[in-house]
């Protein structure tokens, strides 16, 4: 179980984003339950244009991640 939180991120270039695809597919092939919170309003952004919402599980804050997580 692995919660990526992204607070102190603002900014993700393309490099980056192309890694944590590859670490997601990774974590579902290894049937790892990965989480992702606290992506500010910018990476938000990109993620919804590169529909990255709809590839993982991204919650508002790191204690609802940690809940969700707890109860998979």
């Amino acid at each position: 179980k692995i919660v990526l939180n992204f607070q102190n991120v603002s900014f993700m270039s393309s490099a980056m984003i192309g890694k944590l695809v590859l670490f997601g597919k990774k974590c579902k092939t290894a049937k790892v339950a990965l989480r992702l919170c606290n992506i500010n309003d910018n990476v938000d952004e990109v993620f919804k244009l590169m529909r990255l919402n709809k590839v993982f599980a991204i919650d508002k804050d790191e204690e609802t991640s940690l809940k969700k997580i707890k109860k998979k």
